[in-house]
């Protein structure tokens, strides 16, 4: 249930990025964009097609992260990195149900199945 709530955690991370909060302050057009946000991180959010790209850092922690995600049909990949871990998900909706599969950045593989009832069983 850890390794779930740290890739939600992520989803939401990359889902915020993609649209910046009112305190973010962004320049740029709607494919590309340079921001800074109140944590004092600096990222660039790239649109291209059904990818988005977000690089980012933060000077006063040394911290680096990358992510891309793209969307095809009812399931969005999701690719990153975090301080040079690499960390990977897939998210399939099928209805009310969400398929999630992927690894974590230590190297932890991860596989749930989330529905709107039954809330998160972990696959094995």
């Amino acid at each position: 249930m850890r390794h779930l709530l740290l890739v939600l955690a992520l989803s939401l991370a990359g889902i915020l990025m993609l649209s910046p909060a009112k305190a973010d302050q962004c320049y740029g057009s709607v494919h590309y964009q340079s921001c800074i946000n109140s944590a004092g991180d600096y990222y660039t959010v790239q649109r291209y097609g059904i990818t988005t790209n977000v690089y980012g850092f933060n000077p006063s922690t040394g911290s680096t992260w990358n992510e891309s995600i793209t969307t095809v049909g009812n399931t969005t990949y999701y690719n990153g990195t975090r301080n040079g871990h690499a960390w990977n998900m897939q998210l399939s909706n099928f209805g009310r149900t969400t398929v999630y599969n992927g690894g974590d950045s230590r190297g932890h593989s991860f596989s749930y199945t989330c529905s709107e009832f039954g809330g998160c069983i972990p696959q094995r």
